[in-house]
């Protein structure tokens, strides 16, 4: 009988080790796993033991175990393991902490008490993640965003985030406009904009939901009592599931463009006025003498029918052969000219007085020259 007993109580403490030897490799098969460097200490600060990957930063070995922390040399800059392991035990608090090592590595550290099944405080586990990857990557994103900050801040654009309902996710722009994300984001298109400018922002919002893809728009507003021209690029913003929730856009500034086509076309007008008043031919042609542009042209012909011909393809007589001959010599020479030539027309015989010179590209290189013919026939005669 006493035997029998014996045999279970055996058999069940047997039973016991086995699963305690399966939970053990169990724990250490996943600590290995992990790839996070881990040390166990006991309440006297001696390692209890450790995981292989720790070995990278504390030079350790099995034999090591039972020693006190405070005998090892890290490779941790700035960083004694013995006074982290003390506070958390005096106040069980888990600490977490950024860490370099003489081999410019970053780790996260993580300090935080040993608690047995019972909840007793049996010492002190300590781990090391390394994070370096994450902080270069995080590093450079910070850089390009600090960069791109930058580059926005010194032109006249704006990159903004706005949901469905109008309100502002994000918002980035020259401080010329007197704003910035703490004065815009949370708000909404209509609180910053203005009910009635804010309606025509909103309805190109509204499109590029309604179409699901991108579009341009030229907005124009007023801001601080001055009109803004923008030539806005919107983009819808989708979640991971493919559903619309934001509408980007990259707001260029074309104000100065603006003004200045608005003050070309004033003069242009000026300028042909000018031309309609005067008995005068103005035009261009390139290196084959072939007339590019024309203004103004004597009544035999029109200006369609002249574009993309030279002189002698209009009409052959001793005056087109002798500007076909004056043009040549500017294209040459590379130098203005200026001749009274007669042509004979359909009217008349009519006398120009005429200027011609060549027209240069941003390198120096002619790439063909302007005409101005002023009718001088009736002052002649």
């Amino acid at each position: 009988s006493l035997n029998e007993e014996s045999a279970t109580v055996n058999a069940e403490l047997q039973s016991r080790i086995d699963e305690l030897s399966e939970t053990t490799d169990d724990m250490k098969n996943l600590l290995d796993s992990t790839q996070i460097a881990t040390i166990f200490l006991d309440v006297d600060l001696c390692i209890r033991r450790f995981t292989p990957t720790v070995t990278q930063l504390i030079p350790l070995s099995n034999g090591d175990v039972g020693r006190p922390i405070n005998h090892f040399a890290t490779q941790l800059n700035d960083t004694k393991l013995s006074d982290l392991a003390n506070k958390v035990l005096n106040d069980l608090m888990i600490r977490e902490d950024e860490v370099t090592t003489d081999d410019d590595k970053i780790f996260k550290l993580r300090t935080l008490p040993y608690r047995t099944v019972q909840n007793v405080i049996g010492g002190v586990v300590i781990t090391f993640e390394d994070i370096t990857e994450q902080k270069q990557i995080w590093l450079k994103q910070k850089t390009s965003e600090e960069r791109l900050r930058k580059i926005i801040e010194n032109t006249d654009d704006i990159i903004s985030l706005v949901d469905l309902d109008g309100k502002y996710l994000h918002y980035s722009g020259s401080d010329k406009y007197n704003l910035d994300s703490k004065k815009v984001v949370d708000k909404t298109i209509f609180e910053i904009l203005g009910d009635a400018q804010a309606k025509k922002v909103f309805k190109q919002i509204k499109e590029v939901v309604k179409n699901d893809k991108s579009q341009f728009d030229e907005t124009n507003l007023i801001w601080q009592g001055e009109r803004l021209y923008f030539e806005d690029y919107r983009y819808p913003v989708k979640d991971k599931d493919g559903r619309i929730i934001a509408v980007g856009t990259v707001g260029r500034n074309i104000t100065k463009r603006k003004k200045a086509e608005s003050l070309l076309e004033k003069t242009e007008k000026r300028y042909k006025l000018a031309l309609d008043i005067l008995p005068i031919i103005v035009a261009e042609f390139d290196l084959d003498l072939r007339y590019t542009w024309i203004y103004n042209p004597h009544p035999d012909f029109d200006a369609d029918s002249v574009l993309g011909k030279r002189d002698g393809d209009l009409i052959q007589n001793e005056g087109t052969t002798a500007l076909m001959k004056m043009k040549n010599d500017v294209i040459k020479t590379g130098k203005t000219k200026r001749n009274k030539i007669t042509f004979s027309l359909a009217d008349q015989d009519h006398e120009y007085d005429i200027v011609i010179q060549p027209v240069f590209d941003i390198d120096g290189k002619i790439t063909g020259g302007t005409s101005a013919a002023f009718d001088i026939t009736n002052k002649v005669s």
